[in-house]
């Protein structure tokens, strides 16, 4: 068929086929507009459902004024808003004031470069609270013709957590590894020199018997004494600290008098408080009951009280009290010996920071007896503290528990 010709000059059968013709084209013109219809529609739903439903946070921000303009549900978990609370918000209602000068440099970026990030700072939650995020942006035109930014914010929240929980778990090795060193610097030095004494000592004391020097055999019989008691103190805090670290020894508190078991104890330190003269005065009334493990805080009290001998010069006094609370007792255990700094009073609980002082006598310790102090009492749900002048004296204190139901045997 011609297409030149003029209508006028086309017969009926031209024109009927000229207009089948163009109702197939339009047809065909109708059906591919209903697919690019559909296809735009699938589109536009499909990435509605993944703004919606992504895990990272996405925002729209109308760039002038920091308005936004459309969010995702990941950011209103993490805001605690809901949607038409956020879209009430601009982007600086969520910034802290702190992060303004960051902020500044960001959106300078932004301009000359038409995006920014990553950049780490915080978001504040609706409840005041505050979340660490990781946020990106890129600058675009709309189809209204604004300006407008395409925010993707992460939640890192859950990699804090983490990194808080592997910082604890490096911290953790780092005191076994102390711990470990200690144990062994103590099997490897401070044990063997009892014995070594113990033995050295034993030689001597033959001799002298086969001399029948009665005078030498009573003096190095006391010193072999002396040595046989420090071998076994620290023996059994040597054992003791292992099985607290091992998790092997038992928590079995129960009620007892706090003054009957510092008696106990003042009957074994005697001879050592002899020997310097010193003044052991036990003010703890005899109506004083405290719920704990008292094997425990037995060991607690002795080691305190040999400390205080240890660092009391000749003629002095230590002081022993016990100050009921509403819900606890503090024991006090007061020196008037040489004191400690205020450097080594910031180790002193530390197991890879403790150094052990010669004593007055020039006795000799490990260190260990004040960890161990520590451990036995926040087992019993106690603390334990200290305040000390050098050249004036020490205090130690450390409470525990009234009654029984306020005592659960949690690790710490």
């Amino acid at each position: 068929m011609n297409m030149n010709k003029n209508f006028e000059d086309r017969s009926k059968e031209e024109l009927v086929e000229e207009i089948l013709r163009l109702r197939a084209e339009n047809q065909q013109l109708q059906s591919g507009c209903e697919v690019y219809a559909n296809e735009r529609v699938l589109a536009k739903n499909k990435f509605q459902m993944l703004f919606e439903q992504s895990p990272v946070g996405f925002a729209l921000v109308l760039h002038e004024t920091g308005e936004f303009l459309e969010v995702n549900n990941a950011i209103l978990e993490s805001t605690g808003y809901s949607k038409e609370e956020f879209l009430q918000l601009s982007y600086w209602d969520l910034t802290p004031k702190e992060y303004e000068a960051q902020e500044i440099q960001q959106l300078e970026t932004l301009n000359k470069t038409g995006r920014f990030g990553p950049n780490f700072k915080e978001y504040i939650r609706k409840d005041g609270s505050r979340y660490p995020i990781s946020i990106s942006g890129a600058l675009f035109v709309d189809v209204d013709g604004r300006n407008v930014v395409w925010g993707i914010i992460e939640d890192l929240s859950e990699r804090r957590e983490s990194e808080l929980i592997i910082k604890k778990q490096n911290e953790e090795l780092r005191q076994l590894n102390a711990a470990k060193d200690k144990f062994f610097s103590i099997i490897a030095h401070d044990l063997k020199n009892p014995f070594s004494a113990i033995i050295g000592l034993s030689e001597i004391l033959l001799e002298r018997i086969e001399q029948k020097d009665i005078e030498s055999i009573d003096r190095y019989a006391g010193f072999i004494h002396q040595s046989s008691q420090k071998a076994l103190n620290l023996l059994m805090n040597l054992l003791e600290w292992s099985q607290v670290q091992t998790g092997m020894m038992k928590f079995n508190p129960e009620y007892f008098k706090l003054h009957d078991l510092m008696q106990e104890i003042l009957e074994l330190l005697v001879c050592n408080a002899t020997q310097k003269n010193i003044r052991i005065d036990n003010h703890i009334s005899e109506d004083t009951v405290v719920f704990a493990d008292k094997n425990m805080i037995s060991t607690v009290i002795r080691n305190l009280t040999s400390n205080a001998i240890k660092y009391t010069p000749l003629n002095g006094q230590i002081q022993l009290s016990a100050q009921p609370l509403e819900n606890e007792v503090v024991f006090v255990i007061s020196d008037n010996g040489i004191g400690i700094s205020p450097q080594e009073s910031e180790l002193l609980f530390k197991i890879d920071g403790v150094h052990s002082r010669p004593g007055t006598q020039m006795e000799r310790g490990t260190g260990l007896g004040l960890i161990l102090c520590k451990d036995f009492v926040l087992k019993n749900n106690g603390e334990i503290w200290m305040e000390s002048t050098e050249d004036v004296g020490s205090t130690f204190f450390f409470s525990l528990p009234i009654k029984g139901q306020e005592v659960q045997n949690v690790d710490r």
